[in-house]
Parts: structure tokens; C-alpha cells; sequence
């Protein structure tokens, strides 16, 4: 995991579940202290898996609800903070899906030390798209211990978000590893 993706995190835990939660989180873990994390920083996904699987215990959710969550602080509140261009030059839903590898190539850019963005093959039949994440080299893949080897329910997460920052209908349905289906509900 990167260290933008842990500065979103705390950023989350700390504005709607308060600092308290955060610091049992951070303590429950091998993160040694709450230090500042460069946004370039890889964390090892050891730790990454234990400080996802502390929210949940934290919050008793299930990663699956932490997933919807997070997307929609990601989507939301945190990238827009950071990469609003990448919104405005999308203006709808759509767009902005077809646009998925071009913003994570320079988002990547960015950050020199992260290794490969992750791709996306879309597909399209009618009102129906098909997202698989090809390649997730950079993304988590998580451990059998969170019942967890994908990361489709953290891609739900965000196009459940997308949705609604571009104020559009859709239907989402996870249908198989890393693979999403989305319905287009009121798309022109």
C-alpha cells in the first residue's frame, strides 16, 4: 500500500470515528507510532492488511462495509483535495471510467517510487460495462485471515462513489475477482 492511501485512511478514521479510535487502531498494530507517512511511502502489505483488519475490529464492521466506506472518502473528500482536475476533465460517469488508466499512469508518475498502476479493461454491451482490474501489482491483495484475495470490494467502493459524485444512477454487482459489472441506469 502506498502512503497516500494510509494518509487517506487516518484522514478517514480521524474526522468521523474521532483521534481515540484511530490511536486503539494504531495501537493494536506492528506500526511501531502514529508518525507522518510520505504520500510515495510503500507500506508492506502486512501491515496494510493488519491496520485494515484493526478498523474493522475498531469499528465492527466488516472489510467489505470498510471498502464502501472508504470509497467514499477516496472519491469524495480526499482525492478532490488532490487531483480535482482529474474529476473536471470527466464531466460524467462514463468518462471518467474510460479514463481509469490514464489517471492512475499519472498519478503513478507522481509518486516515483510506486511501482506499476494498476490497469483496467473496460467493456461495454448496451447500458452494461464490465471493469476488470488486470493488473493489481500495486493494489492490495489481501490475505485469507480477512477472507479477502481480491480487490473487487475495494473497487466497488469507488465506482459506488463515482456514481454518486457525478450524480448518476447506477447499478453495481460484483461478479467475480477483481470484475465488476455496472449497470448504467439513466445514461444518455
Amino acid at each position: 500500500m502506498q502512503g497516500f492511501s494510509y494518509n487517506a485512511t487516518k484522514e478517514l478514521i480521524i474526522k468521523y470515528f474521532g483521534n481515540r479510535i484511530w490511536q486503539r487502531v494504531i495501537d493494536n498494530t506492528i506500526f511501531s507510532e502514529d508518525k507522518k507517512i510520505d504520500d510515495a511511502e510503500y507500506i508492506d502489505d502486512t501491515k496494510a492488511l493488519e491496520l485494515f483488519k484493526n478498523i474493522c475490529k475498531e469499528l465492527n464492521i466488516h472489510l467489505a462495509e470498510f471498502w464502501l466506506l472508504f470509497g467514499q472518502y477516496w472519491v469524495l473528500e480526499f482525492t478532490q483535495k488532490y487531483y480535482k482536475s482529474f474529476y473536471e476533465r470527466n464531466k460524467d460517469f462514463l468518462s471518467f471510467i474510460y479514463d481509469l488508466n490514464n489517471i492512475h499512469r499519472e498519478m503513478f508518475d507522481e509518486m516515483v517510487i510506486m511501482r506499476n498502476p494498476p490497469e483496467f479493461n473496460i467493456t461495454r454491451s448496451g447500458n452494461k460495462l464490465e471493469l476488470y482490474c488486470e493488473s493489481i501489482e500495486d493494489l492490495l491483495v489481501y490475505s485469507s485471515s480477512l477472507e479477502v484475495k481480491d480487490v473487487t470490494d475495494m473497487l466497488y467502493g469507488m465506482v459506488v462513489s463515482l456514481g454518486k459524485y457525478y450524480n448518476e444512477f447506477i447499478r453495481v454487482k460484483k461478479i467475480g475477482k477483481n470484475r465488476l459489472e455496472i449497470e448504467l441506469l439513466d445514461h444518455k
